[in-house]
């Protein structure tokens, strides 16, 4: 996941699927700063992530949606949301 995130300039990223990895939240969320063109990600079955953020994106408002939402902190461990 990092070398996906460490790219210079513009990822061209945009579908990702992690359907039963074993990714970190803090991998999907480096991802999702720098990958600015995810307009499909699959984070089903995902064991460990939060509650809540295991599912299928599947369109761009979807993706955004998820994007504001853990920069809003909703998924944060301190959160009560």
């Amino acid at each position: 996941m990092k070398a996906l995130a460490d790219i210079d300039g513009v990822s061209q990223l945009r579908i990702l699927d992690l359907c039963g990895s074993s990714v970190t939240f803090e991998s999907v969320k480096m991802v999702l700063k720098v990958c600015i063109n995810i307009c499909r990600l699959n984070l089903t079955s995902c064991r460990a992530l939060p509650r809540g953020i295991k599912r299928n994106y599947q369109t761009v408002d979807e993706v955004l949606t998820l994007r504001q939402q853990i920069n809003d902190g909703k998924f944060d461990d301190n959160n009560p949301d």
